[in-house]
């Protein structure tokens, strides 16, 4: 079944967004992260990080860096089935549906629009200012 992402990331998308993660040239690294672990959990990190020929910090940056987008993006994004998209794409262009009660409530003319209340007067009159 066919997907429309609404404001979700394309796989070149996040290529992308990869590839600018890195520090720019001349950009420094001023922040750190400090964890402590077990011995056992350094262990196995350390040996993954080995495997992928990376050390402890690359190897930490890159899924800590994979795990921020992929969890934003689940927070952030949307994915419709074709479907639900047209469905939610005809409701878009049909615009705001009002209750009746609604529609009247809107037509009414607001009170403030004939000009100052009587409060308004009596404050402008008697004091020269608003409390």
């Amino acid at each position: 079944m066919a997907k429309h992402a609404v404001g979700a990331l394309r796989s070149t998308d996040i290529f992308r967004t990869i590839n600018t993660m890195a520090p720019r040239k001349g950009e420094q690294k001023s922040y750190r992260i400090d964890m402590r672990l077990t011995a056992e959990q350094r262990a196995q990190i350390d040996r993954a990080a080995g495997l992928k020929g990376m050390n402890l910090t690359q190897w930490a940056l890159n899924h800590l860096l994979e795990a921020a987008r992929s969890d934003i993006r689940d927070e952030t994004a949307m994915a419709l089935s074709a479907e639900a998209f047209d469905a939610f794409e005809k409701t878009l262009d049909e615009g705001p549906k009002f209750a009746e009660a609604a529609k009247e409530l809107l037509a009414i003319e607001p009170h403030w629009a004939d000009g100052p209340s009587d409060v308004d007067r009596w404050y402008s009159e008697e004091t020269d200012a608003r409390p």
